[in-house]
């Protein structure tokens, strides 16, 4: 049973349908909306039934029904007994009656319109527990109905099953007054029904056209205000309410997956050819590239939520002869830049079927390049990003190539077969070296990086449309490991970094936090900052990570076979790894479960 405050302790029962944490976000509206709806009049049955013994004490009834003790009075002092009768102090006994069974209904009917999206449907959740549980305490049975199932089915039950049914419950046009005469010709006009509609402000009118009492849900449009705007007229009578809005992270998990159950019981799994060995999020956090075995690249959607339907990916193999040594995402396609071993003048940028877009490098970052080809080495893949740096302007193309940072300015993601570029040192750099980046991280509208300063210390700095601004100083030694992740609450901009000080402890920096130390005795391969406080993915198994975010230590779900790579998005709180046997897992802090999994299977 759900720990409620004493006040609405009442409530446990029926807000046990949801999770714990979940119910008690709800559980401050239910009791307000309890006392603007009111109860139901049980006097509605009008005492019709056959007598079926007593069922009480009442001031009012025959005097052949008074009790005993009242002519006990009469007898001993006839004075009062004619006062107690003629200030109604006398007591009779009351009637007990049979009613018929089910003589009392309550239906809600909710509206899933375009004016209900979002967070009405919180307000749609919590005022079906309200009427579910004022029509138990009446002896009346409930129903509820969604106004544009052109089906009109009732759900009997408020359980999972049917609040699933609700929040999945979308549409995109609005019902007419047609579909309220529909529900009332399916329901039938019975004398002692109590009929509801919830929803918004444009259908009350309709709604009061067929008799029902109205609760009209309005999003309060206000700068920094997060609630809803209640209003009920319940034949005549007009309440008024506004439910402050629980924390964002809890009103995603209502409204997508609030009976999500973290491992992945049902979690769709997308098969495909071949093994991945490397994973990351793409700049903008919403696709995911997978590299491949044998070179070649896939992109798929990230999931929104546990809920959400798994998407096509694309595939993309670089040509023949040529390095990969920049990769992003350009308009759901991979954007790649490759280089020629025997020619690292310029790089060539791939983008669906466009193959002859070159870009021109610097000397210094051509001769970087040149050097760590001739090496035969792996070459370290850096990140291409478009982004909007400057106001009303085109977006800028962002490379990270070894680490030196780059903009192509007013670079077009259609540019003509055979277009020329000239990539710029980014920041005014001299043309001979560009700046170089520890580590980056990239957002929609602006990107972060970390660079070594003279001082020795690492200076984390976010460029975006109102100029470059360093965010954060933290103090490293020798070639410290670098590491950007999210923030939950999401944030607008960059979360949080992590630079490793030696082999047990973190230095970790964000915005309006005080730098702090981590330690841990096991390998971290990531950061977080979860309300405030600042967290470390480490790997404490090969099968297994785990978050440690103060006291606390959160297992993921195990890995089928040892994890080789692991990606943290630095823009939502998600968690991709990389197993051994080439399978893909991308797991959400937000809603505690997996999101994605990729296992190699099936032929594409």
């Amino acid at each position: 049973m759900i720990d409620l405050p004493v006040g609405l302790a009442s409530w446990a029962p029926q807000l046990a349908v949801l999770p714990s944490d979940l119910a008690l976000a709800l559980a401050p509206w239910v009791g307000r909306l309890a006392l603007a709806v009111g109860p139901l009049a049980a006097t509605q049955s009008q005492h019709s039934g056959e007598p079926d013994g007593y069922s009480g004490l009442s001031r009012r009834g025959s005097y052949e029904r008074l009790v005993t003790a009242e002519w006990g009075i009469a007898d001993l002092f006839p004075d009062e007994f004619l006062r107690r009768a003629a200030a109604g102090e006398h007591l009779f006994l009351d009637l007990a009656r049979r009613e018929p069974h089910g003589a009392m209904r309550s239906i809600a009917i909710v509206s899933a319109g375009p004016a209900q999206l979002g967070a009405p449907r919180l307000a749609h959740i919590a005022a079906l527990i309200v009427l579910a549980r004022r029509a138990a305490s009446a002896g009346a049975s409930f129903a509820w109905g969604v106004l544009e199932d052109r089906e009109r089915r009732l759900h009997e039950a408020l359980d999972e099953p049917s609040i699933q049914q609700l929040i999945g419950a979308r549409t995109a046009v609005a019902a007419d007054f047609e579909a309220f005469k529909a529900w009332m010709e399916a329901i039938g006009r019975e004398p002692n029904l109590d009929f509801w509609f919830i929803g918004a402000e444009d259908d009350a009118a309709n709604a009061a056209q067929v008799g029902a009492s109205r609760l009209v849900v309005r999003d309060v449009l206000e700068p920094n205000t997060r609630a809803l705007d209640i209003e009920i007229d319940r034949r005549g009578r007009e309440a008024r309410a506004r439910l402050e809005l629980p924390p964002p992270d809890q009103c995603i998990r209502l409204l997508r997956d609030p009976f999500g159950r973290g491992g992945g019981g049902t979690t769709k799994v997308a098969a495909a050819t071949g093994s991945a060995v490397d994973v990351r999020f793409a700049p903008g956090a919403r696709r995911l590239i997978v590299r491949l075995a044998d070179g070649s690249f896939e992109t798929w959607p990230v999931p929104s939520s546990p809920r959400d339907k798994l998407g096509n990916p694309r595939y993309w193999t670089p040509p023949r002869m040529r390095t990969v040594v920049a990769l992003g995402i350009g308009r759901r396609s991979v954007l790649a830049a490759t280089a020629n071993r025997d020619d690292t003048t310029a790089v060539e940028l791939h983008h669906s079927n466009n193959h002859r877009v070159l870009v021109m490098l610097p000397n210094g970052v051509a001769t970087a390049l040149r050097d760590c080809l001739a090496n035969g080495k792996d070459t370290p893949v850096g990140t291409c990003a478009l982004i909007r740096l400057r106001e009303h302007a085109p977006t800028d193309l962002i490379l990270e190539i070894l680490g030196r940072l780059l903009v192509v300015p007013g670079f077009s993601i259609w540019p003509t077969r055979g277009t020329v570029f000239t990539a710029l040192p980014f920041n005014g750099a001299r043309e001979d070296r560009a700046r170089l980046a520890l580590a980056t991280a990239f957002f929609h509208t602006s990107f972060v990086w970390a660079e070594k300063h003279e001082t020795g210390q690492i200076h984390v700095i976010e460029a975006s449309s109102r100029g470059n601004q360093r965010v954060a100083i933290v103090g490293a030694r020798q070639d410290p490991e670098i590491q950007f992740g999210f923030s939950l609450p999401q944030s607008e901009g960059w979360g949080v970094v992590a630079v490793a000080w030696d082999a047990e402890h973190r230095r970790v920096a964000a915005p309006k936090l005080r730098g702090t130390t981590l330690k841990s005795v096991v390998p971290v391969v990531g950061v977080c900052l979860r309300d405030g406080i600042p967290g470390l993915l480490t790997r404490p198994h090969p099968y297994r990570l785990a978050w440690v975010i103060g006291e606390r230590r959160e297992l993921l779900p195990t890995a089928a076979a040892p994890i080789v790579a692991v990606a943290v998005c630095p823009s939502r709180p998600n968690v991709a790894w990389v197993t051994e046997a080439g399978e893909v897992v991308v797991y959400s802090m937000q809603h505690h479960a997996v999101l994605f999994r990729r296992t190699p299977g099936a032929s594409r």
